[in-house]
C-alpha cells in the first residue's frame, strides 16, 4: 500500500506543469533623449515556489518606455497656418533669392508681397518670412544665415523674420551661421532692437554696439599686424642664419683642403700684415676645421679643438 502511494506521487509530480521562461526587462537607457527596452531571457530558478511577477508575463502589456525626442525637445514651431497657391509660389522665389543672395530679387518680391498684402491680409508679410518649409523646418532665416549673407541677414530681421524658430534640427538661425560677421549681424541687430524678438530663445550672443564692434575690429588689426611682423623678423633672422651657416659651411671646406704647410704660411702672412681680412678665419681646428672659442689643444704649431682631434693629426702624420 505504501510502495502504491510513493508511485502515485511520483507520477504527480512529474505531471505538476513546469512555469514557462520568464523574460526579464532591464532599462538601459543608451542616451539621455532615447532609452531602449533590451529583453534579457533569464531561466526561473524557482519555479516550484509562487512570487509575486517581477518581471511582466507574455500576455500582459509592457510599458512604452519609449521617450521621444520629438516631445523632449523644447522650441517652437509654427504650424498654425498654411500657405495658399500665391503665396508659396511667392515663398518660394524668395526662399531661392536667400539661397542664390540676390539681394535686387529679394527687394522686388517684398514690395510685391506688400501691395498684395494691403489687398488680401491673411496670412501676413511676417507669417510668410517665418513660414517653414516641410520635412526641415527651415526659415528663410536658417537659409540665410548657413550660407553667411550678410545683407540678407540683416533685411530679413528688419522685416520680421524670427530668430527664435528652431527647425527640426533644433537648430536656430544663430546656431547656423557661417562665420563671424554673420554672428556680429544678429548681435548688432540685437542691440539696436532689443525687445523684437526673443533673443535669449533664439540663442543669440550679447549685443553689440557699433563702437564695441569697431574696437574689437581694431584690436584684431593690430593683432594680426604684430603677428605679421614677429613673423617677418623670424623669416628675416632665419635666413641670416641660413646664410652665416653657408659662408661658414664655405670656409670650413676652403681650409681643409689646404695642407698644414699652407695654413702655417698663412698664419705667418696674418701675423705680419695685419691690415688683411681673416677671411678664412684662421682660429680654426687643423683637423676638422671648427672655430676654436676656448683656450686650444696643441702641439708644434697646430692648434686643435679637442683632445680627439689632436689624436687624429699626430696619428695622420706619422702615418705620412
Amino acid at each position: 500500500m505504501n510502495f502504491q502511494k510513493s508511485i502515485l506521487k511520483k507520477k504527480l509530480r512529474l505531471q505538476k506543469p513546469k512555469f514557462p521562461l520568464a523574460r526579464k526587462v532591464q532599462l538601459q537607457p543608451q542616451s539621455t533623449h532615447h532609452p531602449t527596452l533590451k529583453m534579457k531571457t533569464t531561466n526561473n530558478l524557482n519555479h516550484h515556489r509562487k512570487k509575486p511577477s517581477l518581471f511582466p508575463r507574455r500576455h500582459q502589456p509592457i510599458e512604452n518606455y519609449f521617450v521621444s525626442s520629438f516631445l523632449s525637445t523644447t522650441f517652437t514651431r509654427s504650424f498654425s497656418f498654411h500657405l495658399a497657391p500665391e503665396d508659396l509660389s511667392t515663398f518660394n522665389e524668395l526662399f531661392t533669392a536667400c539661397r542664390l543672395n540676390d539681394i535686387q530679387r529679394f527687394d522686388d518680391l517684398m514690395s510685391r508681397l506688400r501691395v498684395l498684402k494691403t489687398i488680401d491680409k491673411s496670412p501676413s508679410v511676417i507669417d510668410i518670412l517665418n513660414y517653414q518649409t516641410a520635412g526641415s523646418f527651415d526659415t528663410l532665416l536658417h537659409v540665410t544665415s548657413e550660407r553667411g549673407h550678410l545683407k540678407l541677414i540683416q533685411r530679413l530681421l528688419t522685416e520680421g523674420a524670427n530668430p527664435a524658430l528652431a527647425n527640426q534640427r533644433a537648430k536656430y538661425p544663430y546656431n547656423l551661421c557661417k562665420n563671424k560677421e554673420a554672428k556680429e549681424v544678429f548681435r548688432l541687430f540685437r542691440h539696436e532692437h532689443p525687445d523684437k524678438y526673443d533673443y535669449t530663445l533664439g540663442q543669440v550672443g550679447p549685443s553689440l554696439s557699433p563702437e564695441e564692434l569697431e574696437r574689437q575690429h581694431t584690436n584684431e588689426r593690430e593683432r594680426r599686424r604684430q603677428m605679421k611682423k614677429r613673423r617677418n623678423e623670424k623669416q628675416r633672422s632665419d635666413q641670416d642664419r641660413q646664410q652665416r651657416e653657408h659662408q661658414e659651411e664655405q670656409q670650413r671646406a676652403k681650409f681643409l683642403s689646404l695642407t698644414d704647410t699652407e695654413k702655417r704660411t698663412l698664419a705667418v702672412q696674418m701675423n705680419f700684415e695685419t691690415s688683411k681680412p681673416d677671411e678664412l678665419h684662421l682660429g680654426r681646428c687643423w683637423q676638422c676645421a671648427l672655430k676654436i672659442s676656448d683656450e686650444p689643444f696643441t702641439y708644434y704649431d697646430y692648434k686643435f679643438c679637442s683632445t680627439a682631434c689632436l689624436k687624429a693629426h699626430r696619428t695622420k702624420s706619422k702615418a705620412n
